[in-house]
C-alpha cells in the first residue's frame, strides 16, 4: 500500500436509530472513540417538537429528508491507511456480522432492527490524520484527577493532585467518554495505597495509570485486542508505571484462577462481555472488595443488576451519565 496515496481511510457504517447505541458500542471495544452520527430520528424529533421549540419554518428539503430517512443512522469514523488500519477495519466488520446475528436471534428483543448493519470504506487526505487531536486537550477528569494527551503541554494540576497522560493510538479510554470518566471518579473513590487493583479491558491503559498513581500495590491490566494492548503498554511508559502494572493480553474468563484476587475490580466493557464474565467475577474480587462496572446503557439498569447479584455481588451504587450507567458493588 502506497501511504502517500491512502494515508488514512473513512468508513461509514449504515444502520437504523435503534441500531446507533449498540454499533457505537461495538466500535468502542475495538479502540473507535472518535466518530460522528447522522441519524434521521434526531431531525424528525425537532420536527415533531416545533411547538414547544418555538420555531416557525424549516427548510422542505431538510423535512422531506427526516421523512424518507425515517429510521436510518450513519455512524462515521477514520482509521490509519496501513495493514494495521486495514486488519482493524476487518475485525470490525467481522463484529458487525457477528451483531446482526445477535440482533436476529433476539439478543435486543424480538422487535429491535439494526437495518443493513453494512460498513462501506474510503481514503482520506493526510490532513485528516490528526483531525480529532484539535478536541483532545488536557481536562480535569475528577476532583484529584487530570487527564492529559501525551501532546499537550498544558499542566492544569495542583499540589497533590494526579497527572495521567495518555496517547489513546488504536485503544478506548481518553476520559472523555462518560463510562471512562466515571470509573475514574469510582477509582478515586475506592483506591488506597497498598490496595491491589484489577483493570479488565484496559484499552489505553487509563484506568490501571490511575489506580497505580493512587497508590494501589499491585495492578493487573488485561486486555484481548493487541492493538490496545500495545497502547495500553506505551501509555504505562509515558507514565512512569510499567514496571508497577502487569499487563497481560488474553481472555480474562481464561486467566481466571491463576491470577489471583483484587482489592478493586474495575471492568469499562460492554454488556454483553458483562454477561459472558459475570461468573468469572467472583474469583477475580477479594472479600470486602469493590467491583466497578461500566460501558453499560442506562435502559440496561434491570439486566445488569439481575446479572451481578446472581453471580453474588451486592449492589452499593449507581451512577448515570447521559445515556451511560455505572454500578458499584460489594463482594462480602
Amino acid at each position: 500500500m502506497n501511504l502517500k496515496e491512502r494515508p488514512y481511510t473513512e468508513t461509514k457504517i449504515y444502520t437504523t436509530s435503534a441500531g446507533v447505541e449498540p454499533v457505537s458500542a461495538l466500535l468502542s471495544t475495538f479502540g473507535v472513540t472518535q466518530l460522528s452520527v447522522e441519524d434521521s430520528g434526531d431531525l424528525r424529533a425537532i420536527i415533531e417538537a416545533k411547538d414547544w421549540l418555538g420555531w416557525d419554518y424549516i427548510d422542505e428539503g431538510l423535512a422531506d429528508e427526516a421523512r424518507s430517512g425515517e429510521g436510518e443512522a450513519v455512524l462515521t469514523f477514520y482509521t490509519e491507511g496501513t495493514d494495521e488500519g486495514a486488519a482493524l477495519l476487518t475485525r470490525i466488520k467481522t463484529g458487525l456480522m457477528m451483531l446482526k446475528a445477535d440482533e436476529q436471534y433476539g439478543e435486543y428483543g424480538a422487535a429491535a432492527d439494526f437495518g443493513r448493519l453494512y460498513a462501506e470504506s474510503g481514503p482520506l487526505p493526510d490532513e485528516w490524520k490528526d483531525k480529532w487531536k484539535e478536541g483532545f486537550k488536557a481536562f480535569r477528569a475528577t476532583g484529584r484527577i487530570v487527564v492529559r494527551p501525551s501532546w499537550d503541554t498544558d499542566d492544569l494540576a495542583g499540589e497533590g493532585e494526579i497527572v495521567v497522560s495518555i496517547d489513546p493510538g488504536m485503544a478506548f479510554g481518553t476520559g472523555t467518554h462518560e463510562t471512562t470518566a466515571m470509573c475514574l471518579t469510582a477509582l478515586e473513590r475506592f483506591v488506597r495505597p497498598g490496595m491491589s487493583v484489577l483493570d479488565i479491558g484496559t484499552g489505553s491503559g487509563i484506568l490501571a495509570i490511575t489506580a497505580s498513581l493512587l497508590g494501589a500495590e499491585r495492578v493487573t491490566a488485561i486486555e484481548y485486542d493487541a492493538d490496545a494492548a500495545a497502547s495500553a503498554s506505551a501509555n504505562f511508559g509515558l507514565n512512569g508505571v510499567a514496571g508497577r502494572v502487569k499487563l497481560i493480553e488474553g481472555d480474562i474468563r481464561e486467566l481466571a484462577g491463576s491470577i489471583g484476587a483484587y482489592d478493586v475490580v474495575v471492568a469499562n466493557i460492554t454488556s454483553g462481555l458483562v454477561h459472558r464474565i459475570a461468573a468469572t467475577l467472583p474469583a477475580l474480587t477479594a472479600r470486602g472488595g469493590k467491583l466497578i462496572v461500566s460501558g453499560l446503557l442506562a435502559e440496561e439498569e434491570t439486566r445488569m443488576k439481575d446479572a451481578l447479584t446472581g453471580a453474588g455481588f451486592i449492589i452499593a451504587s449507581t451512577e448515570t451519565r447521559g445515556e451511560w450507567l455505572t454500578l458499584c458493588a460489594d463482594f462480602l
